[in-house]
């Protein structure tokens, strides 16, 4: 009976992990869906919510708008309880005729105290911190966005920097198998005794060369790869599926509209403004410091009472300061909040000059890169046709080896110039985007605004 009961035991257990097994195998046999390449706009989502750096510039923001309203309380009223417990001796007292007594020196004594206070005048100087604190926390915002589109630059150069890199390699893939058929006719030609022994000596050294700039092509890739990863906060070795680039627009802007909008969109020229409302704010609140402080003061006691008080008091007061030797500290004030002030106004002209240099740099880029791209699509079909032409002069003896390498060479070059100029084109306009604080569809509208 207990060998049956076993063997049912088992029978059981074989029957739950046979069903296990048969619900597991869909499972097992579904395949695991490919990742969904990434496009260039949520690549840079993923930067801007994984970058290391926004937060910090986030928390530059939080900190200046806490500011503000440490700057506004110094304007508001306040309030103070206070208290005091004393345990004192020796005790004074008298006896009162009639009976009972009078202390003068009672035993203990207890003070509590309500002190508001509330300063009515200050030449400016409590009013005008806020305004101050306001614009610095402007300028703060205006840089988190310039961070945020460095972040957002440097993840389209990495993006295309990746699609240039794969597609140098395809280029050298391709020049392989260009170089590969070419020994394959040399050989032929060879055991034909129509060449001789040199022509597949040399063929095989250009398969060797093709091949070399394939291994150099590919490692460029896993370093272009690498960067990109790097840019977007992830591990460098996070396998990269990038959706293709869109096709290349047609460049038509014209370098007027560029400088026009770069002056009105830039974040560093509007930081700077802020900037330079808080300086010039913070050289009024510096000249205030000459005008008088006027403030009210209101005080209630409840304490003891004695034979000479009773057991409360209560006081306003009325006071006025007006600074009259100071050490020359104001005149000092004054003279740094305006030394910055004229600082800002000679930083702003550098930096007009200098995003002016930046955009016309980028949008000469931008223009070049296009135009080649015309002229390396030509030279391409070009040199398909010259090399169709080298190999049928070679096949039938009119033509030499050395043309036949030299066709093949002009077109990995030409499809190398193409891939450089298509993507060098990219970059530029991602570079000219971000001198200008537009995208380009901003710029065309503007600039047929303009036109109409």
């Amino acid at each position: 009976m207990e060998g049956i009961g076993a063997m049912s035991s088992r029978l059981r257990s074989m029957s739950v992990t046979g069903l296990a097994l048969w619900l597991a195998l869909p499972c097992l046999g579904e395949p695991a869906k490919p990742e969904e390449p990434l496009t260039l706009e949520q690549a840079v989502g993923q930067a801007l919510a994984n970058n290391p750096s926004l937060p910090v510039a986030a928390r530059k923001i939080e900190a200046a708008k806490a500011r503000i309203g440490q700057a506004a309380a110094q304007s508001k009223a306040t309030v103070d309880l206070s208290g005091r417990y004393t345990r004192q001796g020796p005790t004074v007292s008298f006896n009162i005729p009639g009976g009972g007594s009078s202390q003068i020196v009672p035993p203990d004594s207890h003070n509590v105290n309500v002190h508001a206070q509330k300063v009515i005048y200050s030449g400016g100087r409590l009013q005008r911190a806020p305004v101050a604190a306001e614009h610095a926390a402007s300028a703060a915002e205006h840089d988190y966005e310039t961070a945020r589109e460095a972040v957002a630059l440097n993840v389209k150069q990495a993006y295309f920097g990746v699609l240039k890199a794969r597609r140098f390699r395809e280029v050298a893939e391709e020049a392989v198998t260009q170089a590969a058929e070419h020994r394959r006719l040399a050989g032929v030609r060879f055991e034909a005794g129509a060449v001789a022994k040199f022509d597949v000596i040399r063929s095989e050294v250009e398969v060797a060369n093709a091949q070399q700039q394939l291994v150099e092509a590919d490692s460029a890739v896993g370093v272009a790869e690498a960067a990109f990863n790097s840019a977007l906060g992830r591990p460098l070795e996070t396998p990269v599926v990038l959706a293709a680039a869109a096709p290349a627009p047609e460049f038509t802007l014209k370098l007027d509209t560029c400088l026009s909008a770069a002056a009105a969109s830039r974040p560093e020229l509007q930081s700077l403004a802020a900037t330079t409302q808080a300086a010039e704010t913070q050289l009024e609140i510096a000249q205030a410091g000459k005008k008088p402080t006027v403030a009210v003061t209101a005080d209630y006691n409840r304490k003891v009472a004695t034979a000479f008080g009773s057991d409360y008091d209560w006081n306003t007061t009325l006071s006025v300061q007006l600074p009259i030797l100071d050490g020359k500290l104001t005149r000092a004030r004054t003279e740094e909040a305006s030394a910055t002030v004229a600082q800002l106004a000679g930083s702003r002209e550098q930096l007009l000059q200098g995003i002016a240099l930046q955009v016309k740099s980028a949008y000469l880029s931008a223009d070049q890169s296009f135009r080649r791209i015309a002229t390396a699509t030509k030279t391409i079909e070009q040199a398909q046709e010259a090399l169709r032409i080298a190999r049928v002069r070679y096949e039938n003896g009119m033509g030499t080896n050395i043309e036949v390498s030299d066709a093949e060479l002009a077109l990995t070059q030409a499809k190398t110039n193409e891939a450089r100029a298509l993507y060098d084109y990219y970059a530029a306009l991602a570079d000219l985007e971000h001198a200008v604080g537009q995208d380009q569809a901003a710029l065309l509208q503007a600039q047929g605004e303009k036109a109409g």
